[in-house]
């Protein structure tokens, strides 16, 4: 993809004007309308994060980054990655999936959900908050598009990304609640497991601006949530566990927020479902079933000689069924909007 296609679909996320793309004897960088922010490229990674911007008017007009946000960009930053299936992915991937094989065959019918929402064909397909996307499925998100324009706000995940991902790729560093892309360009817009990360009362703005960048008459964005305590199906099955998760989540905030503050915790926050009906577009919005249960329930009731795969086969028999359903009551939820 050349720098002045790229022109026509970038947005200063500060003035929210539009950028031209200057080359130097480096990479080169883009200059926003008023020729007041810098934004450097470096090993082929477009800065467009604020706090990556450089001022041309000797005028700090940073905003300083919400405090929550700042865990989420430092965690990310500090984060490492090990090698998986040849590709790479985050060293804590453990915590989010269970990597026995009968397990993680389960868990590959999520991943591969959101590919199943979305046109199977376009121009761009905007992965938000994209990763290292080093695991199979998500990889093949976007193979029936000419662009794949990954964000996220760590440009080391972003460095992985590029490894992985070999085909028409656009690499850039930025903010879900200020995506650098002009309105209605993105024929697909994909967030797995980002939107709880964004401090609870910017989680709207988020939501609205991934609706903003999706094009109209066809395009569609897929959002994966989690209901976390709202989700009737754990509450159900693993009440204990759940309780635990909610006490051990509110320790880890005061701990985060009052007693070590340098060294803060993953930022995570959850709204509850009828959180949704604020939005101007919730009559487009559908919600499915990305996947019933967490790890912890898996962990615990997951026996092989005792009916394991069964109980997986059933799992995914009714995510099939009753996606819907469970979309509301299960753990992870999927928000489809077509525009």
């Amino acid at each position: 993809m050349n720098m002045q296609e790229l022109e026509s679909i970038l947005l200063c996320p500060v003035k929210k004007t539009n950028l031209t793309y200057c080359p130097d004897e480096q990479e080169g960088y883009f200059i926003n309308e008023d020729k007041s922010l810098i934004y450097p490229i470096k090993n082929g990674i477009i800065l467009l994060l604020e706090t990556y911007s450089v001022s041309t008017q000797d005028v700090d007009i940073k905003n300083s980054m919400h405090s929550n946000m700042k865990a989420v960009f430092d965690y990310y930053n500090a984060i490492t990655y090990k090698n998986f299936e040849d590709k790479t992915i985050y060293s804590d991937s453990n915590k989010w999936v269970v990597f026995d094989e009968d397990i993680y065959t389960y868990y590959q019918h999520s991943f591969a959900k959101a590919k199943k929402e979305i046109p199977e064909k376009g121009k761009y397909l905007l992965d938000i908050a994209s990763g290292p996307i080093g695991i199979k499925e998500y990889l093949e998100l976007s193979y029936g598009y000419e662009t794949r324009i990954c964000i996220d706000i760590s440009y080391n995940a972003l460095i992985e990304a590029k490894k992985n991902y070999k085909r028409n790729g656009v690499f850039i560093c930025g903010d879900i609640c200020k995506i650098p892309v002009k309105d209605n360009v993105m024929d697909a817009v994909v967030s797995h497991h980002t939107l709880y990360h964004v401090p609870k009362n910017l989680q709207e703005n988020a939501f609205n601006e991934l609706y903003r960048v999706t094009k109209p008459d066809g395009g569609t964005c897929v959002v994966v949530y989690n209901w976390f305590y709202y989700s009737l199906f754990m509450n159900l099955t693993l009440l204990p566990v759940q309780i635990y998760r909610v006490l051990r989540y509110m320790a880890s905030r005061i701990y985060s927020t009052y007693i070590n503050k340098k060294n803060p915790k993953l930022y995570f926050y959850v709204h509850a479902p009828f959180w949704l009906k604020r939005f101007h577009f919730y009559d487009k919005i559908e919600v499915k079933s990305w996947r019933i249960a967490n790890n912890y329930f898996f962990k615990i009731l997951f026996f092989k000689k005792f009916g394991g795969k069964k109980l997986l086969n059933t799992l995914q028999k009714w995510e099939e069924k009753y996606s819907k359903l469970f979309g509301w009551i299960g753990d992870y939820p999927m928000f489809i909007i077509k525009k």
